[in-house]
């Protein structure tokens, strides 16, 4: 037997299976487009998410059929909310996490409730990203669309759903719509009648390791999935991939570099301390029970490296085809051994943590005539170093502690992206056998639930594995220090400006 993790994320799907003893048995990806239909808008195609996961699980299903898959587990991205009819079919794109058009009904619920209420109940800054301020746009814009749904969904209880279950979210991935009350684990009745939003449009909760059900024969026979295969929860992505990469204890780190930059630690106890709200980081259910996750981000950094290869990256598109190499490998060897002499800011969805600031833009300053595609592709790498330590930083300065990161996502697969992450920073990053650790979190979530491993301290003994560790080379230190120094100017220096474009 098996165990399938699902990844569903911002850009792509992925589904893994694992042997109970971690070894990869199958793997699958497809890639899908995020939509900007205006200016600050961001959405996604829920039918081809769908389509998209359901390839994934075939595939994966099909050359795992030696080792059935006996249990499958969610990582999805935070936010993004798809309202659905009562024939169950979406009535709209989702609205993603980084679409900035609720800012006005974010504002509201800061007057309303209070961001200090908000964010003592929730463990939310309030901020437009979240799924509460996007519901209440689709009630003041779209009350077409308000007034048909049946049930507003996240990705977790959209898969889930359409899998054959009852739509259910886990705690974690609920805490993220900032109408969850982390207290209690349960929806917050205050928050939502002054939203003038009905408990039963949301999904039910639960825990993210029990088994809720399983997968209905006819999905199965579909996919090419055992009839009995069972589904668990898993949960929002960052803490699941925490999971994955091994974080269990609280001052353990993961730095997640895909689409969005993330570094999630976490705690023993839940603790709320003013500061945290002051710089915007949430604090929030992990998936292993009774313990808790604080993440800060920002949302472009893969995500900046696709910008670039989409738009420009037309000579390293022919070298990769050429050579038979990822374009993003032949774009990371362009660059040289240097700091760049650029600065990026890279808030191309406006900025994450801890300015959360949605009219902030991106900026390259710095260009000339001499300037070389290699040299912008090296800013790219290093703005988001720099903006990782601010994080790093003003995360201290809240009491959250990360001294050693566990690198995962696509980003870390780059050994010398690692290496000037810990260049920049100052903190040892460690890579892992199975990057990939989104889809090895929902695995040893599916694993616990069913009783494969007796204790998450067993499966990650099992499974995870670490690769290499990158520590700092004081040379580069001292040679991004100066740069560091000038690049925390820029977005005080930028922000004015950016916010009248």
């Amino acid at each position: 037997m098996s165990l399938m993790g699902l990844d569903v994320g911002t850009t792509g799907v992925k589904a893994m299976t694992f042997t109970p003893e971690g070894k990869v048995l199958a793997r699958s990806y497809r890639e899908y487009p995020e939509l900007y239909p205006k200016p600050g808008w961001v959405e996604m195609n829920p039918n081809e998410i769908w389509r998209s996961t359901k390839e994934v699980i075939s595939e994966v299903a099909l050359r795992t059929k030696e080792d059935p898959v006996q249990a499958l587990s969610l990582s999805v991205l935070g936010e993004a909310v798809t309202p659905l009819g009562k024939d169950g079919k979406p009535l709209c794109n989702s609205i993603t996490a980084v679409d900035r058009r609720s800012i006005e009904e974010t504002h509201w619920l800061e007057e309303t409730l209070g961001r200090k209420y908000l964010f003592q109940t929730t463990g939310m800054p309030p901020h437009p990203s979240y799924t509460l301020s996007k519901l209440l746009w689709i009630k003041n814009h779209r009350p077409d669309i308000f007034e048909k749904t049946w049930k507003f969904l996240l990705y977790e209880d959209f898969i889930l759903y359409r899998l054959g279950l009852d739509p259910m979210l886990d705690y974690s991935l609920a805490a993220r719509t900032m109408a969850f009350d982390i207290h209690t684990k349960s929806w917050s009745d205050e928050i939502l009648q002054k939203s003038g939003i009905d408990k039963s449009l949301l999904a039910s909760v639960h825990s993210s390791s029990e088994v809720v059900g399983k997968i209905s024969p006819r999905v199965a026979d579909e996919l090419g999935l055992p009839p009995d295969t069972v589904a668990v929860p898993g949960g929002h992505d960052q803490p699941v991939s925490a999971l994955g990469a091994g974080i269990t204890k609280e001052g353990e780190a993961t730095d997640t570099c895909g689409t969005v930059e993330c570094v999630t630690c976490v705690s023993n106890e839940l603790s709320l301390p003013p500061s945290r709200l002051t710089y915007n980081y949430a604090t929030y259910p992990h998936v292993i029970e009774d313990r808790f996750v604080t993440i800060a981000y920002f949302f472009t950094a893969g995500a900046l490296l696709k910008w670039y290869r989409d738009n420009f990256a037309f000579e390293e598109k022919k070298t990769a085809e050429r050579e038979k190499k990822d374009v993003y490998e032949v774009m990371i060897q362009q660059t040289g051994d240097e700091p760049s002499s650029l600065l990026l800011l890279p808030h191309f969805m406006g900025s994450g943590t801890p300015w959360f600031d949605p009219s902030s833009k991106g900026a390259l300053v710095g260009l000339t005539l001499g300037t070389k595609r290699g040299d912008i592709v090296r800013a790219i790498l290093d703005s988001v170093g720099y903006e990782l330590r601010v994080n790093l930083e003003f995360l201290g300065k809240s009491g959250v502690k990360a001294h050693v990161l566990h690198a995962i996502g696509g980003g870390a697969k780059s050994e010398k992206w690692l290496q000037i992450k810990a260049d920049i920073t100052g903190r040892r990053f460690i890579s892992l056998e199975i990057s990939d650790a989104g889809c090895l979190g929902a695995a040893i979530l599916a694993g616990k639930a069913t009783g494969v491993y007796s204790s998450f301290e067993e499966a990650i003994q099992n499974l995870v594995r670490y690769k290499k560790v990158f520590s700092p080379q004081e040379r580069k230190r001292k040679e991004y220090e100066k740069k560091y120094r000038t690049y925390k100017k820029l977005y005080r220096s930028l922000r004015e400006i950016n916010s009248e474009l």
